[in-house]
């Protein structure tokens, strides 16, 4: 399949970021949520707790690859927004973010969705839920392209160098997690994508068991979990 002629993202040329000791923290706590969980709905809560200590984001996304039907769909989304969230739907490759991102291997950001031109299906369904910055990093292993993992605002805010970069380490180690999680190796009842399922996580009540790290921020949203 020909690679859609999409023009470049907004990820900007400049070298490597040194990261801050927070995020290096963080980092270590990323791999300590690899280690514990082997369910996925259950990492992306964890991470999303963790996460929120270091990047200031809205929902937290994973987009897979589905070789079968050669689409993206959408595994679990973790947010802050109010209203439905449906998981589990089939996007075609060439006409979502995500499928560019898998396609290509690189990183789609936008600062601004009511100044992109890009997608504009998708850019619509985001304004409809008060969607105003997004950023898909590509999710790979040394074996294989997995799919994309999202983050996102509801103000229009540039995603910075340091935060994409970061974001872009944390995927590097979830696109482990993932690829364990779809191996055959893995029992249905400790996979939810061996069986098929779909995990939505939304908004209940403000976090109580916040890591070390976070100490002094922000309460996030504490999830309920829906499988379909």
């Amino acid at each position: 399949m020909a690679d859609p002629v999409i023009s470049a993202p907004e990820v900007s040329s400049s070298g490597p970021v040194e990261h801050s000791r927070p995020q290096l923290e963080a980092l270590l706590e990323v791999a300590e949520a690899i280690a514990q969980h082997r369910d996925l709905a259950a990492l992306f809560h964890d991470l999303a707790e963790r996460l929120h200590c270091v990047v200031d984001f809205d929902f937290l996304t994973l987009m897979l690859h589905d070789s079968v039907r050669n689409v993206m769909r959408l595994h679990v989304l973790e947010t802050r927004i109010p209203g439905e969230k449906p998981t589990g739907g089939e996007m075609p490759i060439d006409s979502h973010p995500s499928g560019w991102v898998w396609q290509t291997q690189q990183a789609f950001v936008v600062g601004d969705i009511d100044r992109e031109t890009r997608f504009p299906e998708f850019m619509q369904r985001l304004r409809e839920h008060n969607v105003r910055s997004l950023a898909l990093i590509p999710l790979t292993t040394a074996q294989r392209r997995l799919g994309a993992m999202g983050f996102g605002r509801v103000v229009p805010q540039r995603i910075t160098d340091a935060e994409l970069q970061f974001m872009q380490r944390v995927a590097s180690q979830v696109a482990v997690a993932v690829d364990n999680a779809s191996s055959p190796s893995f029992s249905a009842a400790s996979s939810p994508l061996s069986n098929a399922s779909f995990i939505m996580i939304t908004p209940a009540s403000p976090f109580s068991n916040l890591s070390p790290a976070c100490s002094g921020s922000t309460p996030s949203i504490s999830p309920v979990i829906r499988t379909f």
